[in-house]
């Protein structure tokens, strides 16, 4: 052990994940976020930012004219008398807090890609009842 180098303490312990394998064949993946599943979450997400009290007043806002609407966060910025990075940080947040009450009313499986390829609620906060493939 040269000068300057810590020792190694004894207590660490090291864990190897294996690499994810990524030979499996594209065609024998699902089709992540059929339609069906498109529409089904989509439905969701709408409840969620429509419906919802628990989205605030102004992360709703934000949300609708950027997503629904179509205007970008400059348009929106100007639309409220905000600046520009304040319009940004208040679509980043209400994009977070929708993301968060989806994680927690609803069971999300993914694919060997990350991808969304089903989903089902815990609550009713959301719209669908049962799972989007009809499981």
């Amino acid at each position: 052990m040269g000068p300057g180098r810590a020792r190694p303490s004894s207590s660490l312990i090291v864990v190897v994940l294996p690499a994810p394998d990524l030979s499996i064949p594209e065609a024998s993946l699902p089709d992540a976020l059929d339609e069906d599943i498109t529409q089904s979450l989509a439905r969701d997400i709408r409840e969620i930012v429509f419906g919802s009290a628990a989205l605030p007043g102004p992360y709703r806002e934000a949300l609708i004219l950027t997503e629904y609407q179509g205007l970008t966060q400059k348009e929106m910025a100007e639309r409220l008398g905000i600046s520009l990075s304040g319009a940004k940080s208040r679509v980043q947040r209400a994009r977070q807090k929708v993301k968060d009450l989806l994680m927690t009313c609803c069971h999300f499986e993914f694919d060997a890609r990350g991808l969304v390829y089903d989903y089902r609620q815990h609550c009713c906060c959301c719209a669908s009842e049962t799972s989007s493939t009809g499981q």
